[in-house]
């Protein structure tokens, strides 16, 4: 390899680093995002919840569809969260102001008398940033199926 090559090559990964960093970093801050959003949830903290979201946010999960903001809260306010755990995350982005965050959720809780059924749930968030805020616009719950036998 020539002098010229190899000039080439460390210029190239000088100028590419930081760019795989900020994704990365930015890949990380949204996985926080959705970690903060169960601990307001845990935490009985409604209205910090609300404010991680957009006002036209749907939620679907196995027993409740909302079609805003004011419906989620409103649905999450009898829920107690005792426990969660949220592994295998990803992010995938759609644009630089658009991602999902995808991820394993496992917990304990009830709404009401009704117990959170037991297992895993496949998770997935959209969340879009709005001015210098990111906000979640779409978060879809399914419960894991075990395999067909």
């Amino acid at each position: 390899m020539t002098i010229s090559r190899v000039v080439i090559v460390f210029a190239l990964i000088a100028f590419l680093a930081p760019i795989f960093v900020f994704a990365s970093s930015e890949d990380e801050m949204l996985m926080n995002m959705e970690r903060k959003m169960f601990e307001t949830i845990k935490n009985k903290d409604l209205k910090a919840f609300g404010a991680m979201l957009t006002d036209d946010a749907i939620n679907v999960d196995p027993m409740n569809l909302s079609w805003s903001k004011a419906e989620i809260v409103q649905y999450l306010t009898p829920f107690v969260l005792e426990e969660y755990n949220l592994k295998d995350m990803k992010v995938i982005w759609f644009d630089k102001d658009c991602a999902a965050v995808f991820y394993v959720f496992s917990g304990k809780g009830k709404i009401g008398d009704q117990e959170m059924p037991p297992g895993d749930t496949r998770v997935s968030t959209i969340w879009v940033k709005k001015g210098d805020q990111w906000l979640a616009r779409y978060h879809q719950e399914s419960p894991v199926m075990p395999p067909a036998k």
